[in-house]
């Protein structure tokens, strides 16, 4: 089954033929699990989502699939084993987007956190997992080990060495691609027979105590639209409230929390994690791409519209002095102002952010829960905040079988496991090797074959079936990266894109490494605008629209 643009409008013509039995609001990772596990049980049902599949913080985390150290220093023992089991799980449904990660942990004199105690968390840490492993059959963990100054300073050149005692290598957690995973869960549900419709915004509800009608809107035409719902699940993240309120509960349940990331000059080889002064908080330093590194993340309140919230020079201030204080070699100057300023303009590739939909608690977002409530605000109205990207797939299996036991009253039946597109296969540096040793796109291509497997799994074959359409599609986008433009096309036609920010930003987030020059961002818009009809002037909006996200992911323009 396809899941492209093609399909939209007979979709939204069947909403009122065919009437849905659940109403999921929401495109992240929580709203396409529960209608992927939905439309598994059998269940009737549609996705909304106002925006683009994963454009809220599920596209803008950390890009980390883990329990979280951390957790163990608040005692949250039980919480840090489920979390490090479904980690375990959906590396299991997508090995191709769910990869392991070795984390290593300096430790300096003057932490809050001492080294043995970290010593301590790392051996539980593989303690939970070996636990894991053995009730799932899983494979083992492989043992943290204890790593000297000397080599970490090897390992990890220009760290920094004053006060450092050593560190801790840890391999139980995973890097996972946010918006590949949760795009995967969108078109698998659609191929179980979830109907999934991007850029359709809900305007409003009237709430009754069995059934409610639903407003919306089709963003693409403007036009409006009605239909009588049984059950409307609210899994908008940080937009629940908003939701909520244009149904009329007008309470609170959302404590908003702001986490920026910087897109940097490739800084380490290896991802670290570092303690701060902060307590509860640490500091990332990720490897992302080729030639580039992730830091972050800063844990600050929003008060107001998350449409609103963005970073401010505090946030970025804060991550560059943590950067600096690890990394003191990236200081230039004697002024921190100014080397900041100077780090911003020379080294700063990109800013994103996301908006933690916190359950509403006093206190610090720091140290607020990060567990999840299912809040039935009537019997046809649940609304599902306080999810990490890590649970929710979890969290929507949990949704979408109470929601079967609502409308069919009866107990959900077990659901068959079945990996995400191009998951099917186990060794992934096998199956690399192998795809590189079967295919060939002109000399020096093993780079290519590599990103395509890594970015689509087995599905890299319906991409070098694109490259076969068009001589030009076989082109890499810039010289020095494995991107090929035959991408552009097969994301329209598998992936849903409708807007060229959809596809750079989301799809393949190209735009968050590197700025792409104007010719070639031009050969892009024309490949998507080959394959979705757009006439001189979609072209034209589309670029613009382009420019204006781009210069809100921009610090030195």
């Amino acid at each position: 089954m396809s899941f492209s643009w093609k399909d939209r409008r007979a979709t939204l013509n069947s909403l009122h033929e065919n009437r849905p039995e659940l109403l999921i609001i929401g495109g992240g990772v929580v709203g396409c699990s529960i209608a992927y596990h939905a439309a598994a049980l059998g269940l009737n049902c549609v996705l909304m989502e106002k925006n683009d599949i994963a454009s809220g913080a599920s596209g803008n985390s950390t890009g980390l699939a883990h329990a979280g150290l951390r957790y163990l220093a608040q005692g949250r023992v039980g919480y840090v084993f489920r979390e490090g089991h479904e980690r375990a799980r959906l590396q299991e449904m997508a090995p191709h987007w769910v990869r392991p990660f070795n984390f290593i942990f300096p430790v300096y004199k003057k932490d809050p956190v001492s080294f043995a105690t970290v010593r301590l968390g790392t051996w539980i840490y593989d303690v939970l997992g070996w636990l894991d492993a053995l009730w799932t059959r899983g494979r083992l963990v492989r043992r943290h080990r204890v790593i000297k100054a000397p080599e970490l300073l090897s390992r990890v050149p220009g760290v920094r060495s004053e006060g450092l005692h050593g560190a801790t290598e840890y391999f139980v957690d995973a890097q996972i691609q946010d918006t590949r995973f949760t795009l995967g869960l969108a078109q698998e549900a659609a191929r179980r027979g979830a109907r999934i419709l991007t850029y359709t915004e809900v305007l409003g509800f009237s709430p009754q105590e069995t059934i409610q009608k639903v407003s919306y809107r089709d963003r693409i035409t403007d036009e409006s639209y009605d239909i009588s719902q049984p059950l409307v699940i609210n899994a908008t993240g940080a937009w629940i409230d908003e939701v909520r309120q244009s149904g009329g509960w007008r309470q609170p349940r959302l404590r908003l929390s702001k986490g920026i990331h910087l897109v940097v000059d490739h800084l380490a080889e290896v991802p670290l994690i570092f303690s701060t002064q902060t307590k509860g908080q640490v500091f990332f330093v990720l490897p992302f791409g080729r030639e580039a590194s992730i830091i972050g993340t800063t844990d600050t309140a929003v008060d107001g519209s998350p449409d609103e919230a963005a970073p401010d020079g505090r946030d970025v201030f804060e991550l560059i002095r943590r950067l600096f204080h690890f990394f003191p070699y990236l200081r230039q100057g004697s002024h921190l102002m100014e080397a900041i300023e100077l780090y911003k303009q020379v080294h700063v590739r990109d800013v994103y952010w996301g908006i933690r939909p916190l359950l509403r608690q006093s206190g610090s977002t720091v140290s607020a829960s990060r567990e999840h409530a299912v809040i039935k605000e009537s019997p046809s109205f649940w609304s599902i905040p306080g999810v990490k990207l890590t649970a929710g797939r979890a969290v929507g299996e949990e949704v979408a079988r109470e929601a079967w036991n609502i409308l069919r009253k009866s107990a959900a039946p077990e659901i068959a496991f079945r990996p995400l597109p191009g998951g099917e296969f186990k060794d992934y540096d096998f199956f690399v090797q192998e795809a590189q040793k079967r295919f060939r796109l002109g000399e020096n291509s093993d780079d290519i074959i590599a990103y395509l497997v890594s970015t689509y799994g087995t599905r890299y074959v319906e991409v070098l079936r694109w490259a076969d359409h068009e001589p030009h599609y076989r082109e890499r986008v810039l010289a020095d990266e494995p991107w090929i433009h035959a991408q552009a096309a097969h994301a329209v036609e598998e992936e849903m894109v409708l807007t060229l920010n959809d596809f750079l930003w989301r799809r393949t987030k190209w735009s968050h490494l590197r700025d792409i020059p104007d010719t070639s961002l031009h050969r892009i818009v024309n490949v998507l605008a080959e394959r979705l009809d757009w006439a001189p002037d979609d072209v034209e909006h589309q670029l613009a629209e382009y420019r204006t996200e781009w210069q809100r992911h921009r610090l030195h323009e």
